[in-house]
């Protein structure tokens, strides 16, 4: 159902347009797009339920060097079981098909694709047996369904991660959702598979964990130096959630007391004068045994009251971001605060460690206690050291909001700033699905916390207090203080339009929203962006509001910021110019914004970086030190009580200095289908954006495809009534009231 209109969006949008560059060519597609999952290859059959489609780009400098590698999940059949196997769905409340995870590669910039791989093969395997129909059906077998894949590429090392429910039948719990007929549902584990060949051949697939616990949210980095995972396991079952956010529920988010974040690494290093395939990595090796990075189980208890008391505590954590720069880590997560009702939200807490030092290998991290009796924690009930420093993680958002969806933009070389991490999260008074601003903190160090600006309230080394604890605002020591001494983050989104003001505090505009913030860095150039409305209430419930998607840039490593500018709001103007079904702007938002840095430059085809340099053989491949993608889908905005709006169309354009100018946004897929999640790589110049994405229709089901853009001379328009800046709308205004004025007193004469 769609809103009526509302002619004042409009007039807003008007006033804070971006700087489009407006003759010059604009990125359009190559060619039709390529349907990538259509069932060739070891996917046949096709059961047209693709999900999470991911696209990754070689830049090794190899002969593998430009290869696009695409992974997705997929229904699995057989001419045994031509539909598969059938499983519950607990995000989209549905049965479907189990889904394996399916990959694919091209040499030739997409125009062809390998065969299809099937890298899990775990739906047609079961490793238990549940009620997963509901109270009234029979115990059944539930399939080896595979969540979204999430890959990463460093050389010609690639890894695929996931959580599946093929896991270990000794081990593998369930849990019951009364809300969902008393469907019993088991636990996911986490799998990961590699390639050391840029996903010419794969490696056996690897399980990370048993299903004891129930795991979600795997992400994986690389580099020469290892490999790490991270992922969040909570111990009574994935918990629906309230939806309270954009998100649809049971994504993670919510989670249980004592639920932790775990992780894992291999070493990728080989001995001088090796190869790859010397390296553990490269040998197949498992990765090391899973140890918690978090100390939120700290009790076991009967939450089920069947007897058999599950881990438990009065924290829970949950989707950890990761990173690794070299041999160092860095994750931060959300947590929730354990205060027991009062104070209700999260902290976002951060770690840094040596990939081969997490904090299981710290001396006393497995110290626990029993009856105030200290004693080492090889028993399966008893937890590791809770007041282990290294475990504990330093709060860096305000202890007294609500601080969720962390993310992070790191870098081995720093600009002359020094800034080598900026780190960002919404942060809001309010819990769950309440209105938030976009804060952040930068670093010149990785793990040494006294480097972040605003500065930090740290401890002394191995000291439980400063930012380790939340702390009380009245104590008179700093120690003791806690996160409530730490200097307020920088507040990047507050009073968007009107050009912000760093030091805001979330409580000075309480009804402003920000959300699906994204970023790059490149020495002291930091990219920002962030969907934006003025008042979330008006944006979600009524038709007064919508979201566009803004843009600031630092130029000097984020210690000062840009006025935002708006992206979308000419784009979705002229969308609602030639869809008559559309009357106002605000009836459409923005989604899944992606803002994506040109890679660097290929150190054989272009070594020094220069096009121009005698050595470079191919200047497509010198890298565009300033140049970027911003891309992004449109989505029907509808009343909130009436669920998700309908998926529109996809969007991109470029920058090629830094963001001080953007070329026209192009609209690239069709109209007779619902188009999103976007996933892009481009080539170093940006002269070539590559996409894949998911489509649905109700005839063909969802499918993932993929398109190739390049710049191209734009085709003429017929002219139209369009916001081409501030100036000349508000003329096109003042001549629009002048003549209403004049008509008026006509008619009264």
């Amino acid at each position: 159902m769609k809103k009526s209109t509302l002619f004042p969006s409009l007039i807003w949008a008007s006033l804070f347009l971006p700087t489009l560059a407006l003759s010059q060519p604009v990125l359009s597609p190559t060619g039709a797009p390529i349907l990538l999952s259509g069932g060739e290859g070891e996917q046949t059959p096709d059961l047209d339920a693709t999900s999470k489609t991911k696209l990754v780009r070689l830049t090794n400098g190899g002969a593998s060097d430009g290869r696009l590698i695409t992974v997705f999940a997929d229904g699995w059949g057989s001419s045994a079981f031509p539909a598969g196997h059938r499983v519950y769905d607990v995000k989209a409340d549905i049965e479907r098909p189990a889904r394996d995870i399916f990959a694919r590669y091209s040499d030739d910039d997409g125009q062809t694709w390998s065969d299809t791989v099937n890298l899990s093969q775990t739906a047609a395997l079961s490793s238990i047996a549940t009620l997963w129909q509901g109270e009234d059906s029979a115990i059944a077998p539930f399939y080896g369904d595979s969540d979204k894949p999430n890959i990463f590429n460093s050389g010609t090392m690639v890894v695929v991660s996931w959580v599946d429910k093929y896991c270990d039948p000794d081990q593998q719990g369930s849990v019951s959702y009364i809300e969902r007929d008393f469907r019993e549902i088991p636990f996911s584990c986490v799998y990961s598979v590699r390639s050391i060949d840029g996903g010419a051949t794969w490696q056996p697939a690897q399980r990370l964990t048993s299903g004891i616990r129930d795991a979600k949210q795997d992400v994986n980095r690389g580099s020469s130096k290892a490999w790490v995972i991270t992922w969040q396991e909570d111990p009574a079952g994935l918990l629906l959630g309230e939806a309270e956010g954009p998100g649809h529920g049971a994504s993670g988010a919510i989670v249980s007391h004592g639920t932790d974040i775990w992780y894992s690494s291999i070493s990728t290093a080989f001995p001088e004068g090796g190869k790859l395939s010397d390296s553990p990595f490269g040998k197949g090796m498992p990765f090391s045994p899973p140890s918690r990075i978090t100390n939120n189980w700290t009790k076991m208890e009967d939450k089920r009251n069947d007897g058999d008391p599950i881990q438990s505590g009065t924290e829970g954590a949950s989707r950890a971001n990761l990173a690794l720069v070299g041999g160092t880590v860095v994750v931060a997560y959300e947590e929730t605060k354990g205060t027991e009702g009062i104070d209700e939200g999260k902290y976002i807490r951060y770690h840094s460690f040596p990939f081969n030092q997490p904090p299981a290998s710290v001396a006393n991290a497995c110290l626990s206690e029993l009856n105030g009796t200290p004693q080492d924690c090889q028993d399966d009930n008893l937890p590791p050291n809770a007041q282990l420093p290294q475990r504990m993680g330093c709060i860096l958002s305000a202890p007294e909001q609500n601080g969720r969806r962390v993310r992070f933009l790191p870098q081995a070389k720093p600009g002359p700033s020094g800034t080598k991490l900026f780190i960002f999260w919404k942060q809001g008074e309010y819990d769950q699905g309440g209105p938030s601003d976009i804060v952040g903190r930068l670093a010149t160090d990785f793990a040494d916390l006294s480097s972040f600006h605003p500065a930090l309230n740290v401890a002394p080394a191995d000291i439980v207090g400063g930012c380790l604890i939340r702390g009380e605002d009245d104590a008179t020591e700093p120690l003791l203080q806690g996160a409530f001494a730490n200097a307020p983050a920088m507040n990047l989104s507050h009073e968007t339009p009107l050009g912000g003001d760093l030091a805001a505090h979330s409580d000075d505009n309480p009804i402003e929203d920000a959300r699906a913030h994204r970023g790059y860095i490149r020495g002291d150039t930091l990219i920002l962006g962030y969907s934006y409305t003025p008042d979330l209430v008006l944006a979600r419930a009524t038709d007064l509001e919508h979201y566009n998607f803004w843009i600031r840039r630092s130029l000097d490593g984020g210690h000062s910021w840009e006025a935002a500018r708006d992206i979308t709001s000419e784009l979705i103007l002229a969308y609602v110019n030639q869809h008559p079904d559309y009357t106002a702007m605000a009836q459409i938002d923005v989604k899944e914004p992606r803002i994506v840095k040109a890679p660097g430059s290929s150190p054989v085809a272009c070594p020094t970086g220069d096009p121009d340099d005698p050595s470079t053989t191919d200047p497509s491949l010198c890298s565009n030190p300033e140049g970027f993608i911003v891309a992004g889908g449109l989505v029907e905005n509808t009343y909130e009580h009436l669920g998700a709006g309908r998926e529109l169309e996809l969007f991109v354009t470029r920058s090629l200095d830094a963001g001080a100018t953007y070329e026209t946004p192009l609209i690239f897929t069709a109209a007779n289908s619902e188009d999103y999640e976007s996933q892009l790589r481009v080539s170093p110049d940006l002269s070539q954006t590559y996409v894949v994405w998911n489509s649905a229709t109700e005839a063909q089901g969802v499918n993932g495809y993929f398109v190739t853009l390049a710049p191209q001379e734009p085709a003429p328009q017929p002219r139209r009534i369009t916001s081409s800046g501030t100036l000349g709308m508000l003329a096109l205004l003042m001549l629009g009231l002048v003549l209403a004025i004049i008509r008026f007193n006509s008619t009264k004469r």
